[in-house]
């Protein structure tokens, strides 16, 4: 296991079943989708684990300011350009493999 303290993001690289266990709360199974993206408040403790045949990673940002950011208002969006072999703006899209090791 391991904790976060921060919040963080993270973008699925690849479809693939996770299982994700929270200290003290049953283990939860995601289904998740090729570029689906997803963000959870810290401070949690948890581990994961994944199928090592899954053929997918996940890119994940912590934001370490993140009780700083929560006291100043959005800045304006600003389009960074980035797109997908699909065209979507907004979406990475980066071909890997999942190790099926817990982090």
């Amino acid at each position: 296991m391991h904790r976060h303290r921060h919040d963080h993001g993270f973008i699925t690289l690849g479809a693939c079943e996770v299982e994700n266990e929270v200290a003290g709360k049953p283990p939860v199974t995601l289904k998740l989708q090729d570029g689906e993206t997803e963000f959870t408040p810290g401070n949690f403790t948890h581990v994961t684990k994944t199928s090592p045949t899954s053929g997918s990673e996940t890119l994940t940002i912590e934001l370490l300011q993140d009780a700083k950011a929560r006291k100043s208002p959005p800045p304006k969006w600003r389009s960074a350009g980035v797109r997908s072999s699909r065209g979507n703006p907004g979406h990475l899209v980066r071909e890997g493999r999942c190790t099926g090791d817990s982090y």
